[in-house]
């Protein structure tokens, strides 16, 4: 009881709760890990897989089936469509149309 009683009190105010909060969290993480900025590849991965997911969700829209995928050897298919060694191949998406009568389990 006592203790719902301060929180209600406490949330009510706004200078009595941020200096309350102010004083408990510096008491609790006296150490504050610093930022790390991320590094251009992980943000250019993410920004891929945002862009294939649109592709997936347009190409489906559209009646093709995909099926995206990772694990394969990127040596070989940047040799084979002769990719530039700067840029990075996060994923392949298989794209086509499906058998008559197949579900997506299949």
């Amino acid at each position: 009881e006592v203790l719902r009683l301060a929180v209600g009190y406490y949330a009510t105010h706004g200078k009595v709760a941020s200096a309350v909060k102010g004083v408990f969290s510096k008491a609790l993480s006296p150490v504050r890990p610093v930022p790390q900025p991320v590094a251009a590849e992980a943000w250019a991965l993410k920004s891929a897989m945002l862009a294939a997911q649109t592709y997936l969700l347009a190409a489906t829209a559209r009646g093709l089936a995909t099926a995206p995928m990772e694990g394969f050897d990127a040596d070989r298919l940047r040799a084979y469509l002769d990719v530039p060694p700067r840029y990075s191949l996060p994923l392949v998406v298989a794209t086509g149309y499906a058998p008559a009568g197949a579900t997506a389990s299949e």
